[in-house]
């Protein structure tokens, strides 16, 4: 992560000669997931219903800003969200008995344009204009890699290469996140920003589960065929299998998940960003200055202007 900045100052671009319109930060917090793997005991509920919090791990990013005008911002992120899942943990029974789990180290890379419903540029009316506060809606595209993984045997396995379920789907996937957040801006230059923002994607295979068991193992390493179905793994589990069943039952479908939804997954996190101050002496400031000062160079009275971050 030591080159993030860099990176994202970089892709974007930098303005030097922009006063106060660009801020790069970091941001950190949890994120949670929503998918096949574990869940309520019942089937899977809609948004953030199913999402289980005991399973919320970290995210960790950079990210630069741009102020197009008063209220519009874009901003890049470079962004690393760890997402994980498991069976065992979940209230239904036919869940526990497919027994499966994984953990997704994911890289994302999003650009996106927020807009400000409420600015105030003087929060407090304190007169010196110290703190600005804004409130945005959020709303990007962008893309990520991913690499589920599961612990077998004491150590994390890959199981993309495995093809688990019969089949192949790429390591790079498109997302689409939504949101609303809130910053305030400290003496011009310090900002803090918290925000929730939830990403759709186009892909099924976050957790490495969709459809169904594979219905032809020839070809399948003895590794593959024990990731895609451990239940074997279990002493007890029930037999009848009435959401997201198991092959071992001939009574029922070979049912291994749900493809009638995409993954998606919840970032919630704060940042801090350093506002870069640019061309101080602009001649736009400069006007802004002489007009700012009334009387004789001797005895002379001051006004403050207003500040628009």
């Amino acid at each position: 992560m030591k080159h993030l900045l860099f990176i994202l100052i970089t892709l974007i671009g930098i303005n030097a000669h922009a006063q106060y319109q660009f801020d790069v930060g970091v941001t950190v917090g949890s994120a949670g997931y929503l998918g096949e793997i574990g869940g309520g005991e019942s089937e899977a509920k809609p948004f953030v219903l199913d999402l289980k919090l005991s399973q919320a791990r970290w995210n960790l990013g950079g990210f630069a800003r741009y102020r197009i005008i008063d209220n519009l911002y874009v901003r890049a992120d470079l962004m690393t969200i760890r997402l994980q899942g498991a069976d065992s943990l979940s209230q239904n029974p036919e869940r526990n008995s497919r027994n499966l789990s994984f953990r997704n180290d994911i890289i994302e890379f999003t650009g996106r344009v927020e807009y400000s419903l409420i600015s105030i540029h003087d929060f407090g009316n304190t007169g010196r204009y110290l703190l600005d506060f804004k409130t945005n809606l959020i709303l990007g595209a962008g893309v990520f890699y991913n690499n589920p993984k599961a612990l077998y045997n004491g150590s994390y396995v890959s199981l993309r290469p495995l093809q688990t379920e019969g089949v192949k789907y790429s390591a790079f996937q498109f997302t689409l996140p939504v949101g609303a957040g809130l910053f305030w801006t400290y003496k011009r230059q310090h900002r803090i920003g918290v925000e929730a923002v939830w990403r759709f994607t186009l892909t099924d295979y976050i957790d490495d589960v969709s459809s169904t068991y594979p219905n032809d193992t020839t070809g399948m390493s003895p590794e593959a065929i024990a990731l895609s179905n451990r239940n074997p793994e279990l002493s007890e589990s029930p037999i009848n299998r009435n959401n997201y069943g198991s092959s071992l039952n001939p009574d029922y479908e070979n049912i291994r998940g749900s493809p009638k939804g995409k993954d998606s997954y919840l970032v919630v996190s704060v940042s801090y960003s350093t506002v870069l101050r640019g061309s101080y002496k602009n001649k736009r400031f400069q006007a802004t200055r002489s007009r700012s000062s009334i009387g004789s160079s001797k005895k002379r009275l001051k006004r403050r202007t207003r500040a628009k971050f």
